[in-house]
């Protein structure tokens, strides 16, 4: 079984790149059950609470502490805005493909129209 890890709300924050009102909001909203107070009034939250209620990458929480606390908010971003473009990159691809499978139906259906008479030549 493993131990919980715990931030203090500050560190959380800083961790995550939100606010310590944001951590207290989603504390009064019943989002970070397991957070707890010590002897000296600090909070500290649960990481894993972090990470289910979206505030915390989950792949960062499996790493040492140290890691966590000391990648910076520019990383995540990057990564978060990595993962944005590959998908953007997977909507750019099958709309391309919905192109293409557009043209080939408009080219067989002006080979359609070409085969067949006009309303002009037909009246006559």
């Amino acid at each position: 079984m493993t131990e919980t890890r715990y931030f203090t709300r500050q560190e959380a924050a800083d961790v995550c790149g939100y606010s310590v009102d944001t951590l207290r909001r989603d504390e009064r909203a019943g989002k970070l059950p397991n957070r707890r107070a010590r002897g000296d009034g600090v909070v500290e939250i649960a990481i894993a609470d972090l990470v289910a209620c979206g505030r915390l990458d989950p792949f960062a929480a499996a790493a040492p502490l140290h890691d966590i606390a000391t990648k910076g908010r520019t990383e995540r971003e990057l990564a978060d805005a990595c993962q944005l473009l590959a998908v953007k990159d997977v909507q750019i691809e099958a709309f391309g493909l919905r192109a293409k499978s557009a043209d080939e139906k408009i080219a067989f259906l002006r080979s359609v129209l070409r085969q067949r008479p006009s309303p002009i030549e037909s009246r006559r």
